[in-house]
């Protein structure tokens, strides 16, 4: 409902596709799904889910900090919105 209600689906907004949003119950299956669709990018508000020894490899790490309140020597990229994000990723792919 959160996804939803903040337009994560929405043609006209984020345009999410449903069928390539995946929740799982504990860290070792976030990992493995992520490395199991082939992740590009990640995203995630917690910096022990992008530091973990098996985060897959070649896969570009940001850490989603609103608050900045995670340790600034952390060795990803970090955003402090989904506005941030949209336009780092609205310029990585020229648009």
């Amino acid at each position: 409902g959160w996804l939803e209600e903040r337009g994560f689906f929405d043609p006209a907004d984020i345009g999410l596709p449903r069928d390539r949003v995946f929740f799982e119950l504990s860290k070792a299956e976030k990992l493995a799904r992520i490395g199991q669709i082939g992740c590009d990018v990640f995203i995630d508000d917690l910096p022990e889910i992008l530091s973990d020894a098996s985060f897959p490899d070649g896969v570009e790490r940001f850490l989603f900090d609103p608050g900045s309140a995670a340790e600034r020597d952390l060795p990803f990229k970090r955003a402090s919105s989904w506005a941030e994000l949209t336009r780092i990723f609205a310029g990585a792919s020229g648009g």
